[in-house]
């Protein structure tokens, strides 16, 4: 029983002291949490500025492209370049460029959905939206057969709406692939999107 009082009596010190503490860091908090609120103000002012097409901009075999602000190159090579946020992994929003050998008869909305149908069965799940191209446009860039379209995907119970812009040339295509999983990037991949350009 003693003992049992000597132990309250301890915790009941400790939690007087505490509550001091508290009160002399009282003004620390507030003058520290003014500094929170600074930071957070720089972070999201930061956050619009990376809204623009301030990254630069990609070369990739013809097909010029300006890559949004706060995205970089992961893996860069004559097959294959792969950009993602600074915030990657925990941020899965990228952009890739790839080498196809199709024309534009295999991009086809009924090929594509085709494609997209067979996926699906192959994973025995809808991996696809059962919509197959939700968006799909064949347009012209700098003289060059292009299609575009748009795919809702989900894996990994992970959703995303994947944007493909694919431009034609005599040897094959180009596919830039756009995967928005946070929505944060949607507005910023259609100015990339209206920048690309055939650099000949």
């Amino acid at each position: 029983m003693v003992c049992m009082k000597k132990i309250l009596s301890l915790v009941a010190i400790i939690s007087i002291l505490c509550c001091f503490a508290a009160c002399n860091n009282t003004s620390e908090n507030v003058s520290s949490n003014d500094s929170m609120a600074e930071s957070v103000s720089e972070n999201i002012s930061t956050a619009e500025k990376d809204l623009g097409l301030t990254g630069g901009t990609c070369e990739f075999s013809n097909v010029v492209m300006d890559i949004p602000g706060g995205f970089v190159s992961q893996n860069d090579s004559e097959t294959f370049t792969n950009y993602v946020t600074e915030k990657y992994p925990e941020e899965r929003d990228c952009i890739s460029f790839s080498k196809s050998a199709e024309t534009i008869a295999d991009y086809s909305e009924q090929n594509l959905n085709k494609l997209m149908q067979q996926l699906n069965e192959r994973a025995e799940r809808n991996i696809y939206s059962d919509e197959g191209c939700i968006d799909y446009k064949q347009f012209t860039i700098d003289g060059h057969n292009a299609v575009t379209y748009k795919s809702e995907i989900t894996a990994d119970d992970t959703f995303s709406m994947q944007t493909q812009v694919v431009v034609f040339f005599d040897d094959g295509a180009v596919i830039i692939s756009f995967s928005s999983l946070s929505g944060d990037y949607d507005e910023v991949f259609e100015k990339s999107i209206e920048s690309i350009r055939v650099n000949e």
